[in-house]
């Protein structure tokens, strides 16, 4: 639900717009225009911009981008979003409680997406997931159709990634230890205030719309801050505060004390960084084409191997992890296109328009 129109008659609602345009004052329209002829023109110049995006696709081919999700009521939900190079446009959302469990019904949903899309103008299905019902119908969409692809947001398949790499034994502990060590300083007033006088007011939890990466971007913060964490401790400050004295400070102490800590927290920064790195370029501003992520992914598995100083021991597991072709599908798949007959089908879109959210 949107902000009711008669918040225009509010005196603060006047004021915050005011405001917001310095010296310069603004003429408010009435809650009647804004209801009226406002809306009526806003609404006509989107149904341009959606048809003129629709017409589009004949001639660059389009992306059905699923998104599926589980609401406050149980509900199982999807929505269908249509990507192509002159933008995205939110098709429908379905409600597939009933028949979430019924792939045929499924594929039958699919389906109708498809033909209201036009089936000689959809290239590929995007998937959110690899895993329930969505994968479920992606093997057997790839087994009913051979000139659509399907196949999983690089988004999420990174983020598979960095979770699975989380679930190692070693990467495990150092996080859990980096979650008690950022829990118990910003969780005490007084410590997060002496936190700040040695770190120049700085935080150690990363805030991010990136939610796979924020346990590693948080380790990298303390790693960063390991010599001030060190001081801290060690001043006279930490030591007049309640928490010196007690099990849980000590506890925090001596974790930070550890030698196997820190080096163990650099070993999980190796593995992890240069893929938080690849998913914040995926989510900017900018959408690499597939060809590029495909060189970049590359990249990455390199850069891993080179801070591991190329002891496979170390970079191999998580090369295995990269490679792993149920969380990242997406380079097999290209490089099987261009070895097949349907390369041609794709020529005309490859270069202007994959794009994998």
């Amino acid at each position: 639900m949107g902000i009711d129109f008669s918040v225009a008659n509010s005196p603060s609602f006047q004021d915050m717009i005011n405001a917001s345009r310095g010296k310069e004052k603004c003429e408010i329209p009435s809650c009647q225009d804004l209801k009226g002829w406002i809306l009526h023109e806003e609404v006509m110049e989107m149904q341009e911009y959606v048809k003129r995006i629709r017409h589009s696709w004949e001639s660059t081919g389009c992306s059905i981008l699923l998104d599926g999700w589980t609401d406050e009521n149980g509900r199982n939900l999807v929505s269908f979003i249509v990507d192509c190079p002159q933008g995205p446009i939110y098709l429908r959302s379905s409600d597939i409680s009933a028949f979430v469990s019924n792939v045929d019904a499924l594929q039958l949903l699919l389906d109708g997406v498809i033909e209201e899309v036009g089936v000689n103008n959809v290239v590929q299905i995007v998937a959110c997931s690899t895993s329930g019902w969505m994968g479920d119908v992606g093997k057997q969409f790839m087994e009913r159709r051979r000139t659509v692809f399907w196949t999983v947001s690089v988004f999420d398949c990174i983020a598979l990634m960095l979770e699975k790499i989380g679930t190692i034994d070693f990467a495990r502990e150092i996080l859990e230890k980096a979650k008690t060590i950022t829990k118990f300083i910003h969780g005490h007033t007084t410590v997060l205030k002496l936190f700040g006088d040695f770190t120049g007011k700085r935080n150690l939890i990363k805030p991010s719309k990136l939610r796979s990466a924020m346990p590693f971007l948080t380790l990298e913060n303390i790693v960063a801050e390991k010599k001030n964490l060190k001081a801290m401790f060690a001043s006279f400050e930490w030591n007049r505060t309640k928490w010196a004295s007690r099990t849980e400070g000590k506890r925090i102490v001596n974790l930070v004390e550890d030698r196997s800590f820190w080096s163990t927290a650099r070993m999980v920064l190796k593995a992890t960084i240069p893929l938080v790195r690849v998913l914040c370029l995926i989510n900017g501003a900018y959408k690499p084409q597939v060809g590029y992520i495909d060189e970049t992914m590359d990249q990455a598995k390199e850069t891993i191997k080179e801070e591991f100083k190329n002891k496979k021991t170390q970079y191999w597991p998580i090369w295995e992890i990269i490679d792993d072709k149920t969380l990242f599908p997406h380079i097999i798949i290209i490089r099987l296109c261009l070895m097949s007959d349907i390369a041609d089908h794709l020529q005309c879109h490859t270069e202007n328009r994959y794009k994998f959210l």
